[in-house]
């Protein structure tokens, strides 16, 4: 630098900078969008987001400007920094401080500089958001651009400091599971130490136990170690006694007390350490790479306090110990020295002690953690200083109370101690975070850990609670979720609407080779939507080709879109993606450049259903073509296979032993070995068991399916990954199964296990069709009437089809009666499996169903007559149609359909048949929205109907009447429909609203609590329009979630729409009678002022000549002030336009000009004042300013409030310019009369005729509100 800045290289302004993280990062959208934004604003060449550092200015963003930084001699932001303006230098070259820069002086040439400082909450300058010309700009920023050159350098400070709580964010978190992982790490090394001392002591008298005991031990409380020994005093050798780990192949060998660490531990009885056995000199190198020591840590054993030998751990690693390792390990001595002792009481008691010393010591020695030790019930018996720090109490006041006393009341509400101290005994531990209380009633938020603690015999004692003060770190991450939501929520106004689509969408742009060809395209922004759709994170594709993201991509996803591009014409595709399998529906369309949109839907169900319909179509043909049972198999396998596009297919029977199962032939697609075979059931996972019960099978991945998971070995042997089994049951038997494999993971979809349910269906009944035919043909000599014959019909009649046998109480009265036989039909028009129904009774089977279901079809029997029913199944809510006739004593049949569509729909015709004859003679708008809600009452069943009236200014519904059903409560009264939800703008639109599920339905989501609070959970809203408002409402609720049919749907919409044709037509007829009276009314009017023109003119006027036209004229300029109200509202007409349609007759080329804002008059005020202009300007046109070549008539018109009373008043000026001079006339004329009368009958009107020798001049003011007013056709009449 050249000159000394103190404002550049103040500390506190680098501190910030530097604390900012951003220095030689890479580049980031976010601030680059920035420049590119400042460049477009300004209209400059080069724009920087630059930061000036001590010694040089370093650029995050640049457009137009090469260099990534430059030294400060070529920095002109620096002279910005410790401002608030943006500084502006017109001409580089002229100003002092800038004329010399190297980049004024040479290339790039600079001339002009904008920059606004980036200043931090402080008022610290980072640098500058900057503009840059290279040529001077006299005028400098206009006042726009500066003001949106402040708003950029605030969106890069914002930028940064989200960069920067992000930051610190993750650093946070870092910590905060550095913290948890220690915590973990000291509960691990003392519930070690506590199991090694019960190790010990469970080792009796067995010193080679207790050794053992100790060295595992080791291991495990010092993480590091790789290897510990017990290393025993034997003359002046040690020996490694007890060994683990890496130091178990050196059992047993002797080294010299002298020439080991070991050894000078136990002469000096301290512990020692070594770091690094390559570095220190003291150490025995050639000795340390033989045993594998890198580090270790050395600590006597001592007896009767005599040193006996050493406890050592070891690491092949430099510096692998801490100091609280040699801690640990003079714990774990203490360990070995009290198990040494004498006398085995002696023994046991001196460890105990020892023990529990060390315990004591390393459990007061944690300050930074509280440990909290309770009883079983939650009562503390132990509390550290660390504990004592945290929470407030000292040990004594807190021990024998109850660790619910530092637990908020909130928690204590739920039992949240009681809820860890459940979870920590099934799981070993429970870590949490939450607020707890100090003793002061301060709140803290803090993560703990608790553990369960057991005697040696595994018996609970009671409960360890690990705790560390974290409320510092949680508040400053709940600061920055706050600021992080204030930055999110202004990009989150313009993306809401293109991320909200339902629909996929897409931003692309071609990419095109060395010769143009469009060879790709790009994605530049896609929508969460197109994400759902295609499978694959949306961050992960911006800025990648469409060939790069989905690799092998057919080529026509190219292709049509670069013809979108290149002819411009938008094109609509129905494709699938074949890596993908997934089917597409959408539209493509250019939009500039190389660019083009798509927007589309995933139609993979739709096309997958309609192969699925196209072969159960190719099934059903094969099924009547084809005569061989074998055949069938066949072709039904080759079908769902080529459908489903699986690799197997195929039909097998089960053998009688229930275990067996034969596979005659399968469907393979190409290059899948078949199956053909017999198979033994059980070998090929637990899934055996559910087919034997008749229940599909269904396994997405038999590596995760618990049933094959334990042994995938049969089924991966023949390539299956996934599969679908069907079973086959007749008589509750499983007879043979429909199997569908792949050799890849695969979900299957309900639509798809029901299309392949259907198709086994229709492929057994065709099998077994044959089959019987077959069997039948073949024993027609024997019986005609054989079992075969009969169970193939009974099985493949559409109809519900049943055997059943009557059940009397002892005074011989039918009070029940059970199935002996159903056929497949009955099961699915009931809703129940068939195979379950045989020896139930229909009381059991369906309880409480209604009497006359048993008393009117077994009471056949005993009149022995077929008894045909048409009748409701009140617990299933269905209609059943049929004929029940007897068979035997006991015995009888039915045969029926499900007519419930049938009678709905009858009846809701009778309710729309209904409507129609009571709206026919209605005339009240109530009374239809009345007889609207009855109708849908009529039709459809609901726990509640009704209808309410609606007021769209407080968007108030007052509910009139409504139908209940028991148990729900009535909802007469006043509501305010946005308290429900969103939809009121929908209804007030006309639309119909129909909520299947108000708990899941975005339009009621936030309105769910006070729809239950009625016991809404689904409903249908229909509005009623009365003159294009929504006047009225009648809704359907429902007290349970319900799927609303499409006939329900369609019949509402016939409901809405005879409701609205009769509101319609009540609407017309008044609109009907008020325009007669207004006609009338108007015509009276009108023929009293041509009278009154026409006496006017005749007795005025020189000769019958001009009378005629002056008449004539008059009587035009009437007319069309009545064609400027017949334009406009029925009760108003604009000035202008009534100006304009009076002097038309004399404006020959704009001489008249109008002045004036847009204000309606009513009928009369528009009359009288077209006939003023006409006058005026028909005078003009004779004798002033239009009779001369160059005149014209200046007309204008304002409103303003009269200074006494405020009320608005209109002020009408006409000026005449540049006519012949202007001289009063000898008399006035019915005209001038006309004119003074200016607007007769307005409260405080005036009207001024001024004829100045310069132009005549007419004023003429009158009170608005009246000129406004609609004549009473009652007063008028």
């Amino acid at each position: 630098m050249t000159t000394h800045d103190p404002v550049l290289g103040r500390d506190e302004r680098l501190g910030a900078l530097h604390g900012y993280r951003v220095l030689d990062t890479p580049p980031e959208r976010g601030f680059d969008d920035v420049v590119t934004l400042a460049t477009q604003l300004c209209d400059m060449p080069v724009a920087l987001v630059s930061l000036v550092d001590r010694r040089r200015q370093w650029f995050k963003a640049r457009v137009g400007f090469e260099p990534c930084e430059t030294d400060l001699d070529s920095s002109v932001c620096r002279h910005a920094l410790g401002t608030a303006e943006i500084l502006e230098i017109d001409d580089l070259t002229a100003d002092p401080r800038t004329r010399d820069n190297p980049l004024v002086t040479g290339e790039p040439y600079i001339r002009f500089y904008a920059g606004a400082p980036l200043n931090t909450a402080e008022g610290l300058t980072l640098g500058t958001l900057c503009v840059i010309d290279t040529v001077p700009r006299p005028g400098g920023l206009t006042a726009p651009q500066r003001v949106g050159l402040r708003a950029l350098a605030n969106q890069v400070m914002a930028q940064l400091d989200l960069r920067r709580a992000v930051t610190q964010r993750d650093d946070s978190m870092r910590e905060r599971e550095a913290d948890r992982q220690v915590a973990l790490t000291e509960a691990a090394r003392l519930e070690t130490m506590i199991a090694t001392q019960q190790a010990v002591a469970a080792a009796e008298a067995d010193l080679g136990s207790v050794f053992q005991a100790v060295v595992d031990g080791a291991l495990r409380v010092v993480d590091a170690a790789d290897g510990a020994v017990v290393e025993l005093r034997d003359g002046d050798d040690l020996v490694y006694d007890t060994v683990s780990g890496t130091s178990a192949r050196h059992k047993g060998i002797r080294l010299p007390v002298g020439r080991t660490l070991s050894g000078k531990a136990v002469l000096a009885e301290r512990p020692m350490h070594c770091a690094d056995t390559e570095a220190d000199p003291s150490m025995n190198h050639a000795l340390a790479i033989g045993l594998g020591i890198r580090s270790m840590v050395v600590v006597p054993v001592t007896r009767r306090g005599e040193p006996i030998g050493a406890l050592k751990v070891q690491s092949a690693k430099a510096d692998a110990f801490s100091p609280r390792d040699v801690v640990m390990m003079q714990m774990l001595a203490g360990l070995v020295a009290s198990a040494v002792s004498d006398v085995a009481e002696v023994k046991s008691q001196r460890a105990l002690r020892q023990a529990e010393v060390r315990y004591r010591q390393t459990f007061e020695s944690v300050t930074e953690f509280g440990v909290v030790v309770t009883d079983r019930d939650g009562t503390v018996t132990d509390w550290n200083a660390g504990a004592e720090r945290i929470f407030g109490w000292t040990a004594e006041e807190i021990r024998g109370t109850d660790a619910e006393r530092f637990f908020t009341p909130e928690d204590r509400a739920i039992d949240r101690i009681g809820a860890e101290m459940r979870a920590s005994l099934r799981g070993g531990s429970a870590v949490d975070e939450r607020w707890h209380l100090r003793k002061d009633g301060s709140r803290f938020y803090a993560s703990g850990n608790m553990m369960p603690l057991r005697d040696d015999d595994g018996e609970h004692l009671g409960f360890i609670k690990i705790v560390r003060d974290r409320t510092e770190q949680h508040l400053a991450g709940l600061q920055l979720d706050e600021t992080r939501r204030a930055l999110e929520g202004s990009e989150a106004k313009w993306r809401g609407l293109f991320q909200n689509l339902q629909e996929g969408f897409v931003l692309g742009r071609v990419v095109r080779d060395a010769d143009g060809r469009i060879v790709d395209w790009r994605y530049e922004e896609v929508n969460r939507a197109w994400a759902d759709l295609v499978g694959i994170e949306p961050t992960t594709v911006v800025g990648r080709t469409v060939r790069e993201v989905i690799p092998g991509v057919e080529d026509e996803w190219v292709n049509e879109f670069a013809d979108v591009v290149k002819t411009g014409t938008a094109i609509r595709f129905t494709r699938q993606v074949g890596s993908l399998q997934r089917w597409y529906d959408g539209v493509a369309q250019a939009v500039g450049g190389d660019r083009f949109t798509v927007i589309f839907l995933e139609t993979t169900e739709r096309v997958l259903a309609e192969r699925r319909r196209e072969a159960l179509r190719e099934l059903g043909d094969a099924l009547l073509d084809l005569d061989d049972p074998d055949a069938i198999s066949g072709a039904a396998a080759a079908i769902l296979g080529r459908a489903l596009g699986v690799g197997w297919v195929g039909y097998g029977v089960v053998e009688a032993d229930g275990e067996t199962f034969v596979v005659p032939a399968d469907w393979t697609a190409d290059g899948y070995p078949s199956l053909a075979g017999t198979y033994r059931m059980d070998d090929y996972g637990g899934y055996a068991e559910d087919l034997r019960q008749g229940r599909t099978v269904v396994i997405p991945d038999i590596r995760l399916d618990p049933r094959t998971a334990g042994n995938t070995g049969p089924l991966e042997g023949v390539a299956v990954r996934s599969l679908v089994n069907l079973p086959i049951v007749e008589r509750g038997r499983t007879v043979a199964i429909l199997y569908v494999n792949d050799d890849h993971p695969r979900e299957w979809t309900d639509a798809e296990v029901e299309f392949l349910r259907d198709a086994a269906g229709r492929t057994r009944a065709g099998v077994e069709r044959r089959r019987a035919a077959k069997a039948l043909a073949e024993s027609q000599a024997v019986t005609v009437a054989s079992e075969t014959k009969w169970r193939s019909l009974f099985e493949t009649l559409q109809e519900g089809f049943g055997l059943g046998t009557v059940v009397r109480d002892a005074g011989g009265r039918i009070v029940d009666w059970r199935y002996d036989e159903v056929n497949a039909a009955w099961g699915r028009l009931v809703g129940v499996d068939a195979g379950s129904l045989v020896g139930r009774t229909v009381r059991e089977v369906f309880p409480g169903i209604e009497d006359e279901w048993v008393e009117g079809l077994g009471g056949v029997v005993d009149t022995g007559e077929a008894r045909p029913f048409t009748g409701r199944v009140g617990i299933l809510g269905r209609f059943y149609e049929g004929v029940a006739q007897p068979r035997g004593p006991e015995t009888f049949t039915t045969i029926f359909v499900d007519v419930t569509e049938r009678v709905e729909r009858e009846r809701r015709q009778d309710a729309l048949l209904r409507l129609g004859d009571a709206l026919r003679t209605l005339t009240d708008r109530q009374a239809i929205t009345e007889a609207a809600a009855e109708c849908l009452a009529s039709g459809i069943e609901a726990s509640r109907t009704g209808f309410a009236s609606f007021d769209g200014t407080t968007d108030v519904a007052d509910v009139l009447a409504d139908r209940c059903a028991p148990g729900v409560p009535s909802v007469v009264g006043r509501h305010r429909l946005r308290d429900f939800g969103t939809h009121v703008d929908a209804l007030k639109a006309g639309g119909t609203i129909a909520v299947d599920d108000v708990g899941t339905d975005p339009r009621t989501a936030s309105g769910v609590g006070a729809l239950r609070a009625i016991k809404v959970e689904a409903f249908l809203n229909l509005p009623v329009i009365d003159r294009g408002e929504f006047a009225a409402l009648v809704f359907v609720n429902q007290d349970r979630p319900y799927a609303w049919s499409r006939d329900e749907l369609e019949f509402v919409r016939q409901v809405g729409d005879r409701a609205q044709a009769a509101v319609a037509r009540i609407a017309a007829e008044e609109r009907r009678v008020l325009m007669n009276q207004e006609l009338a009314h108007r015509l009276k009017n009108n023929l009293a002022l041509v009278s009154s023109i026409v006496t006017q003119t005749l007795r005025s006027a020189p000769d019958m000549g001009s009378a005629r036209k002056t008449l004539s004229d008059r009587i035009q300029t009437l007319s069309k002030a009545h064609d400027v109200l017949m334009t406009g509202r029925r009760d108003a007409a604009a000035v202008r336009e009534v100006i304009r349609s009076a002097v038309t007759l004399h404006d020959d080329g704009d001489r008249l000009r109008l002045k004036g804002p847009k204000v309606g008059l009513g009928p009369r005020a528009a009359l009288t004042l077209a006939l003023i202009c006409h006058e005026l300007a028909t005078n003009a046109g004779k004798y002033g300013a239009l009779s001369a070549a160059g005149g014209h008539v200046d007309v204008s018109w304002s409103v303003a409030a009269d200074p006494e009373t405020r009320r608005p008043v209109l002020t009408f000026e006409w000026r005449e310019v540049g006519g012949p001079p202007v001289t009063p006339p000898d008399r006035k004329s019915f005209g001038t009369r006309l004119i003074e009368m200016g607007l007769s009958g307005t409260t405080g009107g005036t009207a001024a005729l001024d004829y100045a020798s310069d132009g005549l001049r007419c004023r003429i003011t009158a009170s608005l509100a009246e000129l406004q007013a609609e004549d009473e056709i009652e007063a008028r009449d």
